[in-house]
């Protein structure tokens, strides 16, 4: 099945608000994304750029979450070393086995084998591998042939981390890219994705997730075409 998740402040709601909670609880998404850092206090709390003192705490979602056991939360950290506390917090509301990471992970915690971050997934943004990924073949330091084998290299490390899928930009859902993670079997989760075109194309690869500003469209998109 091709999970929805619904990108803060999808359809109208505001970014990393309760409202946005409230939204997409109440829809048949399979994941939340939500955007985690520290405020001043050293609380974690549900902010993009930077810590606002009236931003939602993270436990908010996280006691909202034990009440919907078929959903999970993407949490998108933007700092680092927020990982085992953040995970400790999901211990504590019981719904650590409902938890992804994305954006800032330490490779270090997630060692295949080794990793530290059991029972939660992983959906390793691939500029955690290959961090000037997204220039464009042809421009800054990397050109057409070596952007490619690049972004092979960086693939070729997934065997080494216990993982979900890999998280990118939709954009670099292009044939060698498809190619080179097919080699390792591995699934993909794709960002952000809004149009509708894109998203009956992607869930007819058979992408593994797609995180969507537009949930109530993608679902529907889902629903009509029947793809589970």
């Amino acid at each position: 099945m091709t999970l929805i998740t619904a990108h803060s402040g999808c359809d109208g709601t505001a970014d990393n608000s309760i409202e946005f909670l409230d939204y997409a609880f109440g829809r048949e998404v399979d994941c939340l994304e939500l955007d985690v850092r520290r405020d001043g206090k050293g609380r974690l709390i549900l902010s993009h750029d930077k810590a606002e003192s009236s931003a939602p705490l993270l436990e908010t979602a996280f006691d909202r979450l034990k009440r919907h056991p078929e959903k999970m939360i993407n949490c998108d950290l933007k700092e680092e070393n927020m990982e085992l506390s953040v995970l400790e917090l999901a211990k504590h509301y019981g719904v650590e086995n409902q938890i992804i990471y994305s954006g800032e992970v330490n490779l270090e915690l997630i060692g295949k084998d080794n990793s530290r971050l059991e029972p939660v997934k992983i959906f390793l943004n691939i500029e955690n591998l290959l961090p000037e990924i997204y220039e464009e073949p042809g421009a800054g330091k990397l050109h057409g042939q070596e952007y490619w084998e690049k972004v092979k290299n960086a693939l070729d490390k997934i065997p080494q981390y216990e993982i979900q899928c890999i998280n990118v930009d939709y954009h670099l859902w292009k044939e060698p890219f498809k190619q080179f993670l097919g080699a390792h079997n591995g699934k993909c989760s794709l960002w952000t994705v809004n149009e509708k075109e894109d998203i009956k194309s992607f869930l007819e690869d058979g992408v593994y997730n797609i995180t969507t500003r537009t949930a109530k469209a993608a679902l529907k998109i889902r629903e009509e075409a029947g793809i589970r």
